[in-house]
């Protein structure tokens, strides 16, 4: 999907790849965000480190408690039976850092110094099913699943 918006901002740098080794060099930063987007939380935290120059900031948002997100609910059983069995030990960490205390002790494992937790409820809406659909399966959960099953397989 980043891909297509880049007719919006031509002169965007849009590249595809892992958290676990991201492809700038050191201090090439002075704010990294993430939505949602945290796998491999201590290395791709590493990264970020590497990446953010001093004093540069870090925005991060990531799920919230399972059992308070009703998306989750119904959208994990799918990705589960479907996902590769390494995949879904590295999906974990998207539960582990929303735990309470849990994101401020890796940031500051990793040298950043961890500002104020907030959270807030987001609904998603979307124009139809079909594009529902489509950002379910593009999202980070999903991927591994839509990729070991097909699209189609996990959209049904």
């Amino acid at each position: 999907m980043a891909r297509r918006r880049t007719e919006r901002v031509p002169e965007g740098d849009v590249r595809v790849g892992d958290m676990s080794a991201l492809p700038w060099p050191d201090d090439s930063f002075d704010a990294v965000t993430s939505f949602n987007g945290i796998w491999n939380v201590e290395t791709a935290l590493h990264e970020i480190r590497r990446v953010l120059k001093p004093g540069g900031r870090v925005a991060l948002s990531f799920w919230g408690e399972p059992d308070k997100v009703d998306l989750w609910k119904a959208w994990v059983p799918a990705i589960m039976e479907l996902s590769p069995p390494e995949e879904l030990e590295s999906s974990g960490d998207l539960l582990q850092i929303s735990r309470p205390g849990e994101a401020e002790r890796l940031l500051a494992e990793v040298g950043l110094t961890p500002g104020p937790r907030r959270s807030t409820l987001a609904q998603a809406e979307f124009a139809d099913a079909e594009l529902a659909a489509r950002a379910f399966c593009s999202s980070g959960p999903a991927w591994a699943a839509a990729a070991r099953s097909g699209e189609e397989h996990l959209r049904a």
